[in-house]
């Protein structure tokens, strides 16, 4: 993408603190979470982590009902303003549109990138190839637990070769594919800042979490505005990169 026209530098607001601080469950690996944790991020108020292990149950449907993460808890439970909610997309309207929550609409809605779509679709065999056998090899608090890393694997199937060892085996294979779709992405984002042209929006959310789970993959090749464009996310929402851990 390109323009003559540069939109305004994000300027993330003032710290926010409340009373009470928001609370959030999530896993450290789902992008869905990691969307909410941008958010978070970005709009710069403090908050709880509070990561549940990948096969518990009845934590999150004491909750909300059912075994799903993110969760987000406002206030405390049995006083007014309690609020308990799930769905990443409403999660970031609630927190976006509340003023007690600092300056509103932060984040610009999506912009309809067709080609970034495209091409986190064309990657998404890659990705699970590549990157669910890191997942449960990596220390991450959700599979801290033999029971929990055997639940991923059970409940998220890849297509034959199925079995998480042989996919891995194969990172040497796959590796120069999923670099090949990585030096296509440069071209896709607009600057550093933000990925699309108008500045920081839901596109940023949605791409920002999906690259951080390839930060687990050693030997990958991350482009310059790619890497720049991470590297800012990080530094801007406080979310630290999973490189160290790479396999």
């Amino acid at each position: 993408m390109a323009s003559s026209t540069m939109p305004a530098l994000f300027e993330q607001p003032p710290r926010v603190v409340p009373d009470v601080l928001p609370r959030l469950y999530l896993y450290a690996h789902c992008p869905f979470c990691v969307r909410v944790q941008t958010a978070l991020g970005l709009k710069n108020i403090k908050h709880e982590l509070v990561f549940l292990a990948n096969d518990d149950v009845a934590t999150p449907t004491a909750l909300v009902g059912k075994k799903v993460v993110p969760i987000l808890e406002i206030g405390r439970p049995g006083q007014p303003g309690h609020e308990l909610m799930n769905e990443s997309l409403d999660i970031i309207k609630r927190i976006d549109e509340d003023p007690a929550f600092g300056p509103t609409n932060l984040i610009k809605p999506a912009t309809g990138r067709q080609d970034i779509d495209a091409w986190i679709k064309e990657s998404k065999e890659l990705n699970r190839r590549l990157i669910s056998p890191r997942y449960v090899r990596v220390p991450l608090p959700e599979f801290f637990f033999a029971e929990a890393r055997a639940a991923y694997i059970r409940n998220h199937a890849i297509p034959e070769p199925g079995d998480y060892d042989t996919n891995f085996a194969m990172s040497a294979e796959l590796l120069p594919q999923m670099n090949a779709l990585m030096a296509k992405l440069d071209a896709l984002v607009f600057c550093e800042q933000h990925c699309s042209e108008g500045g920081v929006s839901m596109d940023d959310l949605v791409l920002f979490s999906r690259l951080r789970s390839l930060e687990l993959l050693k030997g990958a090749v991350w482009p310059p505005k790619v890497k720049a464009y991470m590297d800012h996310f990080h530094q801007l929402t406080d979310i630290p990169s999973f490189a160290p851990m790479a396999l």
